[in-house]
């Protein structure tokens, strides 16, 4: 059993849990339970920047029919940006985090369907943010790092079980 420790695990644990790299992506990670034990992952491309609210809300609709059918009760939101969208380039925070109208939107059809959203989650290419945090300790403005020791032993954890992501999608579908 891996033990996943918040924020800091996700960026390396969620290639694991797809089978490649998501890029480009949003990932719902529904929980379920005391435990808070992962039930299902769902990613789905996020909108392009000419997509009307209603089209994007409705690329997302079928992972949130997802997790309904999973019976999540609670979930992670998880942005992977293209790298232009990256709000950390460089290691300093220099645009806001990306697709926040989505995220509040999804949020809300989540609630609305009695699943309790427990974090909202940007991971750039070096570093990480949550959208909800505003506590500069924990979530500094030029985010935290993606990868440390932890990240290392979630890694290593994940591939002795012989789990081995896939570079990115196009990889997968390969």
């Amino acid at each position: 059993t891996l033990r996943i420790r918040g924020l800091d695990d996700l960026p390396t644990l969620v290639p694991h849990l797809l089978g490649f790299h998501p890029e480009h992506s949003l990932v719902l990670i529904g929980l379920r339970g005391e435990r808070s034990r992962i039930v299902v992952t769902v990613r789905v491309d996020l909108p392009s920047p000419d997509d009307t609210p209603e089209e994007s809300l409705g690329r997302v609709a079928p992972a949130l029919l997802g997790l309904v059918h999973a019976e999540a009760d609670e979930v992670i939101l998880v942005v992977h940006p293209r790298p232009a969208d990256d709000p950390w380039p460089g290691g300093r925070r220099r645009r806001p985090l990306p697709y926040e109208e989505l995220l509040g939107e999804v949020a809300a059809e989540l609630v609305e369907a009695g699943i309790r959203v427990r974090d909202l989650v940007c991971v750039g290419h070096e570093r990480q943010g949550s959208y909800l945090c505003t506590d500069a300790a924990c979530c500094p403005p030029e985010g935290r790092p993606v990868s440390d020791d932890r990240a290392t032993l979630v890694d290593a954890t994940m591939v002795a079980v012989g789990s081995a992501p896939l570079v990115g999608r196009e990889s997968l579908a390969e």
